[in-house]
Order: C-alpha cells, then sequence, then structure tokens
C-alpha cells in the first residue's frame, strides 16, 4: 500500500499527471460499480452518456475558438503587411515629386513586365519578417496564448476518451474472465472499486489540470518573448560597434562626442652630409 501511494505521488507532480490518474480512477470505479450492482450499472450508463455529450460539446466549442484566434493572428498580420507595402509603395513616389513637370515623361499604362517585376517586389517584401507595432504584438501573443489553450484542450479530450476506451476494454477482460470461480471474479471488482477510489482521491480534476498546462504555456511563451526581446536589444548593441569607419577602425554609436585628433607632427629632415674636397683643391692643400 506504501508503496503504490508513492507511485500515485510520483504521477501527480508532473504538469497533467493527476488529471489522468483522476481519469483512470474514475473509469476503474465506475466499471467496477456497474459488475457489482444493476441499479449502479444504470446510473453509470446515464453519466457515461452524459459525459460523453458534455465531451463532444466542449471539444466542438474549444476548436471553434482555436479557429476564431488564428483567423484573429491571421487578419493582424495581413495589416501588417498592408502597411508595410504601402510604405515602399509610398516610397519612390515621394522621392520623384519634386522632378519638374516639363521634365516628366508621359504616362504610359503597365505591361507585362511591370507587373512581373511588381510581384516580385511583392514576394520580396512578404519574404521579410512581419514588423508588428507594440500594440498589435501584445494582440498577437495573447491570441497565440489563448490559441494554444483551446489545441491543448481539444487534444486533451481526444486523449481522454481513447484512454475511457481503452481501460473499458481492459476491464471488461478482467472482470468478466469466466475462466476463474464467481467468487474471484467479485474480488477483482472489488479490488477495482477500491484502486479506483484511492486514484480519484488523489488525482485532480480535467478542469483543474487544463488550468495548470494553460498557464505553464503562457509562462513559457511569456519567456520565450522576453528571451527574444532581449536577444534584438543585444543585436542592437552589436550592430552600432560593428559599424567600421572609413580608415577600419570602428565607428562609435551616433550622436556620439568624439574628440578630433590631432594631426601628426611632420618628420624633422636629415641632416645633409659633408662634401669631400675635389682633387685640384686637394692638391693646393
Amino acid at each position: 500500500m506504501k508503496s503504490l501511494e508513492e507511485e500515485v505521488k510520483e504521477l501527480t507532480t508532473s504538469p497533467f499527471g493527476g488529471t489522468l490518474v483522476g481519469t483512470i480512477g474514475n473509469v476503474y470505479f465506475e466499471h467496477a460499480s456497474s459488475e457489482l450492482s444493476t441499479m449502479d450499472s444504470m446510473a453509470v450508463g446515464l453519466t457515461q452518456a452524459g459525459r460523453a455529450m458534455i465531451t463532444g460539446f466542449n471539444m466542438a466549442s474549444e476548436s471553434i475558438l482555436a479557429a476564431f484566434a488564428a483567423n484573429d493572428v491571421n487578419k493582424t498580420q495581413k495589416r501588417a503587411i498592408e502597411r508595410r507595402k504601402s510604405a515602399t509603395q509610398a516610397a519612390p513616389s515621394s522621392s520623384g515629386a519634386g522632378v519638374d513637370a516639363k521634365d516628366s515623361t508621359p504616362t504610359r499604362s503597365p505591361t507585362t513586365d511591370d507587373k512581373a517585376v511588381d510581384s516580385k517586389a511583392d514576394s520580396k517584401t512578404e519574404g521579410k519578417e512581419i514588423e508588428l507595432t507594440p500594440e498589435e504584438e501584445k494582440r498577437v501573443q495573447r491570441k497565440i496564448e489563448q490559441l494554444s489553450g483551446h489545441m491543448f484542450a481539444v487534444m486533451w479530450y481526444v486523449t481522454e476518451m481513447d484512454i475511457r476506451s481503452t481501460l473499458f476494454s481492459a476491464c471488461r477482460k478482467v472482470t468478466r474472465d469466466y475462466s476463474i470461480p464467481e467468487e474471484k471474479r467479485v474480488l477483482r471488482c472489488l479490488a477495482m472499486k477500491f484502486l479506483g477510489e484511492f486514484f480519484i482521491q488523489h488525482g485532480r480534476s480535467t478542469s483543474a489540470g487544463l488550468k495548470d498546462i494553460k498557464q505553464r504555456v503562457t509562462e513559457q511563451m511569456q519567456a520565450n518573448a522576453n528571451k527574444k526581446n532581449g536577444e534584438d536589444e543585444d543585436e542592437d548593441d552589436r550592430g552600432h560597434v560593428d559599424q567600421k569607419g572609413p580608415y577600419g577602425a570602428y565607428a562609435p554609436p551616433p550622436g556620439a562626442n568624439v574628440p578630433t585628433p590631432e594631426p601628426a607632427p611632420a618628420p624633422t629632415p636629415a641632416p645633409a652630409a659633408a662634401k669631400e674636397p675635389s682633387g685640384a683643391a686637394a692638391e693646393l692643400d
């Protein structure tokens, strides 16, 4: 009994282990109760039918909410792309606004080559990283967190149905083994019911497990976002340091007050060497 309690406590320490233990205990308890009593069997049947309806409804609602969150993220990213395209197209037009009217060339309709160039420009623009405003970044991050929570809920409901179906088949083989006497089958049902009650006592509900996993996902995503922001700031600092000057030296960041270096002094000319006297002057001496 002590070893069983230690194993159950170890299982419940994981993020979703308590919910799994509670689900397994619920299956054991319901199946054993339905095998031991006819009235309990009818009550368990009604409970399972109601649970199936609630699970299906929850799965459908979580899927719809996940689709809404994904659609909102997609719309925010599309608005950012359109804003960047409009800024890119406005830059050339503003640069050519100062051209004199007499020097301007007549307009012409766009050709196939012009459209191809525009499509290439759009593809290059779409390949770049999407620039979002701080408000849009917060909104996208919040929607992604909601999307992750809804997707985890859907995956859990699918996993729960698979667990219940698999355990029901296993429990049925244990409690309806007609190769052993009926007394032993009853003892198996009692042991299974006791084990189910023990798991339910130490387990957790589905809502508590989903809340726990959503909180962990949110904390992990916030930690990743903070880490990314720190890396971006480090890259900006390195970008200022890596800028080189005209002579290969690392240039200071823009706006820094740097003293102008003094010019190097001119080199001092070497003294002229004394000339040797010619041959005639040497003979006179």
